[in-house]
């Protein structure tokens, strides 16, 4: 997986594979987390976290 995550990439492919309303909440979630903890590696100067 390549960071930051495409939200709306991310999403289409949830719907796509028959995410009802409940998975795409649940994946913007995860979206948004996950790219929150990227940045802040980023910001934090980890290279880890920008893999």
């Amino acid at each position: 997986m390549k960071f930051p995550i495409d939200q709306d990439v991310f999403l289409k492919i949830v719907r796509k594979n028959g995410g009802d309303d409940n998975m795409v909440e649940i994946a913007l979630a995860i979206v948004s987390i996950a790219n929150r903890a990227y940045k802040q590696g980023v910001k934090d100067g980890k290279k880890e976290a920008a893999v």
